[in-house]
């Protein structure tokens, strides 16, 4: 994702915020991950024994 892209993306999570939107995202960059409010880290497995939630935190 280019820079351009990030700054669109994140103009636009704050205007469905300041709309009294709950947003939730999945993502892996760290500089997207560094401007949300909370943080919620699942472990890597998938199917039955997969989707555990590992962490919780701010960033």
């Amino acid at each position: 994702m280019s820079f351009y892209d990030i700054v669109k993306l994140m103009e636009l999570l704050d205007q469905l915020v300041r709309e009294g939107n709950c947003v939730l995202i999945i993502e892996h960059d760290p500089e997207i991950l560094s401007y949300m409010d909370y943080i919620i880290e699942l472990d890597p497995e998938g199917g039955l024994n997969g989707g555990k939630v590992i962490r919780t935190e701010t960033p």
